[in-house]
């Protein structure tokens, strides 16, 4: 007993040419099928130039572990503590009770989770050496989105040229490992600029409040730059109602971060 189009409608999908034949005609919806595998195209390209970057950046990574630069310039006393603070853990000592470390709760436990797999310094450097091609992947991945496989390049020229390990063989540092939090958290900055939304600051809080389990003060400081930035960012040119939404846009950030951090101390 239903009345069509009246009560109930029917929609095609895709608009295959055929459809131009109906009788009744058939509303349908088109998909830009050029337009969908352009982008499905440029962004495979992207993830396979990111994965010959982070690749290469591995080797080069992976080559500098055992030797340094300069017939082997190594920090031999930061690796020591390094490596001395991840075994205690791997033998059963409890951290800021039985041993100590200036950085976060997170870093040595990691170290000490490769540690177990094989207990050398050699392997904890090629660890880190895998760091790193993470974080090439994502300074070329995320550079190609932004703005085109030529600063993708140039960018991951620079940040290998510029890499802390040819002059400390891949030393044991704690910012290998924030560094692709970093840059995940620069991609969703860029998220909130170009697109805005309130979920994504809560994520950049998150990704600060990440950042501060690995190192205190480089959280710290990562969650109070940006929310400065959102504020500054979500209440220029506005009135007081837009300053309101700047300070409830920062306070997000904020948020996210003491959700981490605040959870991770009281579990300690």
């Amino acid at each position: 007993g239903l009345d069509i189009p009246g009560d109930l409608s029917v929609i095609g999908f895709d608009d295959i040419p055929v459809a131009a034949y109906f009788a009744p005609p058939l509303t349908t919806m088109r998909q830009p099928r050029d337009d969908i595998g352009r982008v499905a195209t440029t962004t495979l390209i992207d993830i396979i130039g990111g994965l010959v970057a982070g690749l290469l950046t591995f080797l080069v990574a992976a080559y500098y572990a055992p030797r340094g630069f300069d017939a082997g310039c190594v920090d031999m006393g930061h690796d020591g503590y390094v490596l001395k603070v991840a075994t205690d853990l791997c033998d059963g000592a409890q951290l800021f009770r039985d041993v100590f470390t200036q950085y976060g709760i997170i870093g040595d436990r990691l170290n000490c989770l490769v540690l177990k797999i094989d207990d050398s310094l050699l392997f904890l450097k090629y660890s880190y050496a895998f760091l790193y091609l993470i974080s090439g992947f994502l300074v070329y991945y995320l550079t190609a989105r932004a703005g085109g496989m030529r600063w993708a390049v140039s960018l991951t020229a620079f940040f290998l040229l510029s890499a802390p390990f040819y002059r400390h063989g891949i030393m044991l540092s704690v910012q290998a490992m924030i560094l692709p939090l970093q840059l995940l958290t620069l991609a969703a900055m860029l998220r909130f600029v170009h697109r805005g939304g309130r979920l994504i600051l809560l994520v950049v809080g998150m990704l600060s409040g990440l950042v501060f389990l690995f190192k205190q003060s480089a959280g710290i400081y990562q969650m109070g730059a940006l929310a400065i930035a959102v504020l500054v960012l979500a209440g220029h040119g506005g009135g007081w109602r837009r300053v309101r939404q700047a300070v409830m846009a920062a306070a997000l950030v904020v948020a996210g971060f003491l959700v981490i951090a605040l959870s991770a101390i009281a579990s300690e």
